[in-house]
């Protein structure tokens, strides 16, 4: 009887693991990379996510907000490091 009960239990814990609290768009992966400039960032997020930017912050170094119609956010950011430079390393959730 416990057998059962465990096992049970690890199929509805793996079931939810699977399909359920996925949110909005039942996606949760993070798409990115890094970019030259702050506008080669925002329009490589755009076009390959297929949605348009509503941009929530907007500073010289660091632009946030969503993928409009969506609850799904992005970002690019300004990076330095001693062997790469300055990039710009963008991302959105898929």
């Amino acid at each position: 009887m416990i057998r059962v009960i465990l096992m049970l239990g690890f199929v509805v814990f793996a079931l939810y693991v699977l399909f359920g609290n996925k949110g909005e768009s039942g996606a949760n992966t993070v798409m990115g990379g890094e970019f030259r400039s702050l506008r080669s960032c925002l329009t490589n997020v755009e076009s390959s996510s297929g949605f348009s930017l509503d941009v929530i912050v907007d500073e010289p170094d660091n632009v946030t907000g969503y993928l409009r119609g969506t609850k799904r956010n992005f970002a690019c950011t300004k990076k330095e490091t001693g062997t790469k430079g300055v990039y710009w390393d963008g991302w959105y959730e898929s």
